[in-house]
């Protein structure tokens, strides 16, 4: 499955922070690596956009879903979870 295989490409401290909901940590240590090296895979984009949905940082969720689109146009999970991103930005602002 795709989420194995994108498992079995980051870096065993990032996925181990991940498991162990470490998202701010996960997620500096896997922006830290994607800013030394443009990855031509859309996957630590997409995890990168999770870990930001999990931390309530929608708009930077939606500019790592960006990217993968980027990468990727037409991958299904960069637009669901740019979608998601939106509608939760959306949500958040009305009840403000």
């Amino acid at each position: 499955s795709r989420m194995i295989l994108l498992v079995e490409r980051l870096p065993v401290e990032v996925r181990v922070r991940m498991l162990n909901r470490e998202d701010q940590k996960a997620s500096d240590m896997l922006f830290g690596a994607l800013e030394k090296k443009e990855i031509p895979w859309v996957e630590p984009y997409l995890w990168l956009g999770e870990l930001f949905m999990r931390m309530g940082q929608y708009e930077k969720a939606m500019q790592a879903y960006q990217f993968a689109l980027y990468k990727k146009p037409l991958d299904t999970d960069a637009i669901i979870g740019f979608e998601r991103a939106l509608r939760e930005l959306e949500r958040r602002s009305f009840t403000l």
